[in-house]
């Protein structure tokens, strides 16, 4: 490795070494939390910018940024590692400053892709000069988004960015680049010795991140509790797992190390074994606790690795490092490919605890690293997540029924891709006032995110029932509970009913219904959406089948969503014949609902409901069009 001489500017004034470090771990911390929230902006807008049909394109392009990844070694080679660390600092406060304040999908997913590049180079960096830093401000960073996003109720600062999130940003990236002048300028020239195989273990930590342990929508949906509980929930994984991160960092004899290592291994896989398949909230949350507890102390473990070796392999941390985020991409494609299955989240799991037993196996001797800022640090962040709990909870607002729905009413059926328009932008406020327009008594959605990574990681039906003032039922179409069909009505809810397609060809499938109190007595309102591939006409079938089993005849009821299917189909006929009208039939032959000019979106109703009026909405903030009727019940 070449070593570059420091500027007479960055060596005058130098920081003591502990301050030193101490800006090396704000580092990592802010570029980890900067980059995590731009991984969520590039993934969603590489889905819908490029189409998540395309699946090879999609890996392509994601494999792609990745793997460039490994472009930062070379770059530390020819520069210097504090060189690089400058550079790299200011590339990444540039791109996400304007991923903050530039809504074009396009920009915005080569911004966010030029995040992660350049915070993987800065990470390599900062790797080459101290791992102390990294293994300690990674898992701060990952604590700090979590914050963020409880704060703000799951939406991240790039999302519906107002004045506040543009002042967070500032600051956030303007600390960053502080810190950045700081570690340069103290940082010694020799690269800090640590074994390259377990930074392995970085990407899977991240994808574990991603998909449960900061993914506030699963710990809604698994613990039954609004945001406030299950932030908090999570918020006390992160603060007890910084607490332990400085514990075992403290361990300088191969025989604490390793058992650190094997406890915490088992504490990690049996709270995610709960978190997944136990059954109420104490359980489910001891869980997602344990895992986040012992999820970032492995991450500082791994870090840590202690070598024989007198000097670092910038070639194998690259290599390693590298590897470890195609590993990532890998995890998360598939967990998405199958619809959110909990199981494919196992190798981030294995993955990361076997890089820290690794990282705790050799008989080399690592000095304790002790590291006074590190209290600080975790007193720092575990005061800023009780304060965002604090703030979720007062800022929460109970959204209640109203009383029964009287014998006239407006509903709407609306198929939202996932809060993403026609033409790519993020649009939950167009979306929102799309709805407000007609006055609805129930809107039923379809595409609903909850907190999917690959669909910005806002749990969209929340943000919609208290911007709409109306509570809400979900019914998931996903096996991880946060994907699939919602109902939002004022009136009084007096039963709730799911159930999951047995069949899909791509993305899972369901049906949810609610009976409604009205004055003129019981309503069953059935919202669903069909699989959507031109050629899955027998799955359509089958699903349909099950749909109407599910129905069971119950009148007065309304059937609406988006069937993936025309009007003169065998879908339309079934239902026909099984009972439900097409209330839209009188639109005509040239209305339409989808992007592709087809009316695939539906209103039905058995007997006893009256057709006063139905329309077509002319909106661009989805790729689909809303369905909206007025209608009246009988007596």
């Amino acid at each position: 490795m070449t070593a570059t001489l420091t500027p007479r500017s960055l060596r005058s004034s130098a920081p003591s070494p502990e301050r030193s470090l101490l800006a090396g771990v704000v580092l990592a911390a802010l570029a980890t939390t900067v980059m995590v929230g731009a991984m969520r902006v590039f993934v969603s807008y590489m889905v819908f910018v490029i189409d998540q049909a395309n699946r090879g394109t999609l890996a392509a392009v994601a494999v792609g940024v990745f793997l460039s990844v490994g472009l930062g070694g070379p770059l530390i080679r020819v520069v210097g590692a504090r060189q690089a660390l400058l550079g790299t600092a200011g590339a990444l406060a540039l791109a996400r400053l304007l991923l903050q304040f530039w809504d074009a999908p396009v920009p915005r997913l080569v911004l966010g892709a030029a995040t992660i590049i350049a915070w993987g180079w800065l990470t390599l960096s900062l790797i080459t000069l101290d791992r102390r830093a990294v293994a300690f401000g990674l898992p701060a960073g990952l604590a700090l988004d979590l914050g963020i996003r409880i704060a703000r109720g799951t939406v991240d600062l790039p999302w519906l960015p107002g004045p506040g999130a543009h002042v967070v940003t500032v600051v956030l990236l303007l600390t960053l680049l502080w810190s950045a002048v700081a570690v340069a300028r103290a940082a010694s020239d020799t690269p800090t010795p640590g074994a390259a195989l377990p930074l392995l273990a970085i990407g899977p930590a991240l994808a574990l991140f991603h998909l449960q342990i900061g993914n506030l929508g699963v710990a809604e949906t698994r613990l039954d509790l609004d945001l406030p509980g299950a932030g908090a929930t999570l918020a006390l994984g992160a603060i007890v797992g910084l607490v332990v991160s400085g514990v075992v960092a403290s361990q300088s004899e191969r025989r604490s190390r390793l058992s650190s290592a094997a406890v915490l291994a088992i504490v990690v896989a049996v709270g995610f074994w709960l978190a997944w398949n136990a059954e109420g909230w104490a359980l489910v949350g001891a869980g997602l606790v344990t895992t986040g507890a012992a999820s970032l102390p492995l991450v500082t473990l791994a870090l840590l690795a202690p070598t024989p070796r007198e000097r670092a392999s910038l070639r194998a941390d690259t290599a390693a490092f590298t590897g470890g985020m195609l590993l990532q991409v890998g995890i998360i494609f598939a967990y998405y490919t199958f619809s959110g299955r909990p199981g494919l989240i196992w190798p981030a799991v294995l993955l990361l605890a076997a890089g820290a037993i690794a990282a705790a196996a050799p008989r080399a001797h690592r000095p304790p690293a002790r590291v006074s800022a590190v209290p600080s640090v975790t007193l720092g962040i575990a005061g800023l997540l009780t304060l965002a709990c604090g703030w979720s909870w007062l800022g929460t607002e109970d959204v209640t029924a109203g009383p029964p729905l009287g014998p006239d009413i407006t509903v709407i059926t609306y198929n939202i891709q996932n809060g993403f328009s026609i033409d790519n932008y993020f649009a939950l406020d167009a979306l929102a006032r799309t709805i407000e327009e007609v006055h609805p008594d129930v809107v039923v959605l379809q595409e609903v995110s909850r907190g999917w990574l690959v669909s910005s990681g806002v749990d969209e039906l929340r943000w919609f029932s208290h911007r709409l003032g109306m509570p809400y039922v979900f019914g998931t179409n996903a096996d991880d509970g946060i994907w699939g069909n919602a109902i939002l009505t004022r009136a009084p809810i007096l039963e709730v009913a799911h159930r999951q397609y047995t069949t899909t060809q791509n993305l899972k499938r369901g049906v949810i219904g609610v009976r409604l109190a009205t004055e003129r007595g019981d309503l069953w309102v059935f919202g669903t959406h069909l699989d959507d591939p031109t050629e899955a006409g027998q799955v359509r079938m089958t699903q349909v089948t099950e749909l109407i089993d599910f129905w069971g005849g119950r009148t007065p009821a309304l059937l609406l969503g988006d069937l993936n299917a025309e009007p003169d189909s065998e879908v339309l006929q079934a239902l026909a014949e099984a009972g439900f009208v097409d209330l839209g039939e009188v639109l005509g032959p040239e209305a339409w609902t989808s992007e592709d000019h087809r009316r695939i979106d539906y209103i039905l109703a058995t007997t006893g409901i009256e057709l006063r009026d139905i329309e077509i909405l002319d909106s661009r903030a989805s790729d689909h069009r809303p369905v909206v009727a007025r209608l009246t019940i009988g007596p």
